[in-house]
């Protein structure tokens, strides 16, 4: 008999202590919803670009209401893009999530595409502006094409004359 006193007093004990609270599950967002601190840049892997794969991956991204990215999944992306656009998505860095004004931990899918520079392939439809296409340069922007010189004959531009005395 004192053992189910004993069980009983140890769930009564239990009853009264507060449960502890569990953060709530993320919430679904769409990337827009989502702010970048700094955006990880694939680097285009070599095995890759030595066979003329391209492609587009799509990452799963989970960052809790402090804005700290806690998981990065793969949900579509060829196995040779895998790990770079794992560790591009590692080195990302993101402001907190606010849901009716109070920070939320959300997931999102953040696309990394892959097309090597000059390849006759049509052009993917474009990306948002929040994930960049990665490319075979690592993201960094081609420069500007040097400006044509001035056919023969001609000056150049020419710049409007000052005004008459």
């Amino acid at each position: 008999m004192s053992i189910a006193i004993y069980l009983l007093l140890a769930q009564t004990a239990w009853a009264t202590e507060p449960m502890p609270t569990v953060p709530p599950d993320p919430k679904l967002v769409h990337w827009s919803e989502v702010q970048m601190k700094v955006r990880g840049m694939p680097k285009y892997p070599k095995a890759a670009k030595a066979a003329g794969i391209e492609g587009t991956c799509t990452m799963q991204l989970c960052v809790d209401a402090k804005g700290k990215l806690t998981n990065v999944t793969p949900r579509s992306c060829p196995e040779v893009f895998v790990e770079s656009a794992t560790a591009a998505s590692w080195k990302s860095k993101f402001y907190p999530v606010k849901s009716k004004d109070e920070p939320t931990p959300v997931c999102f899918d953040l696309r990394y595409q892959y097309k090597l520079a000059g390849s006759s392939s049509p052009a993917s439809p474009p990306e948002p502006p929040n994930p960049a296409p990665a490319n075979d340069t690592a993201g960094t922007p081609a420069p500007a094409a040097p400006a044509a010189p001035p056919a023969p004959g001609t000056q150049g531009p020419v710049e409007p004359a000052p005004p008459p005395p």
